[in-house]
């Protein structure tokens, strides 16, 4: 027979893994969702051929070398004619460059931002194959600040995700000014 003392410690248990799974959904409701299947698996991957700076990439779209600009972040500004580069520049591109450098990639744009903007370029969220987010990388490392300058469809999620970068990071994108 088995001891009221058993049976307590054995219902604890289980209300306990109960209670843990159910803070586990609320953290999973609260953050990102995964892409669904149907887009990992979908017939928008490409080649990155060139990383630029930390927020934009030259990927091969069927042929064609498109410039993308990475919705959301704005990086530090590399230095370029006779201006000198911002401070993280380089950490921001390098960095992209670590994660994205010949590897293939998933596009998807942003509905509530045109598809290009001024300069021509497309203007898109940039996920890896397994479904991981390089814009959401790149602000979680905090060598690119969320864009505040704009609407976009991540905007709150991204400035949180800065604010949390932040907390982390002792030099952050945001201490940079020339």
């Amino acid at each position: 027979m088995i001891s009221r003392h058993k049976i307590f410690r054995i219902v604890f248990a289980l209300l306990l893994v109960f209670l843990v799974a159910s803070l586990g959904n609320s953290l999973i409701k609260e953050g990102r969702e995964p892409l669904p299947e149907y887009v990992i698996e979908g017939e928008n991957h490409y080649f990155v051929v060139k990383v630029i700076d930390g927020d934009t990439i030259d990927v091969d779209l069927n042929g064609v070398t498109e410039r993308v600009r990475l919705a959301g972040i704005d990086a530090p500004e590399l230095a370029r004619d006779s201006n000198e580069a911002e401070c993280l520049a380089e950490a921001a591109t390098n960095f992209l460059q670590n994660l994205v450098s010949g590897r293939e990639i998933i596009l998807l744009p942003d509905s509530l931002q045109e598809n290009r903007d001024q300069y021509g370029r497309l203007i898109r969220y940039v996920y890896l194959t397994d479904g991981n987010s390089i814009n959401e990388a790149l602000l979680s490392e905090g060598v690119v600040i969320a864009a505040d300058y704009f609407e976009y469809d991540e905007k709150k999620y991204f400035n949180q995700l800065e604010r949390d970068a932040k907390k982390r990071v002792s030099v952050h994108a945001s201490d940079c000014t020339n």
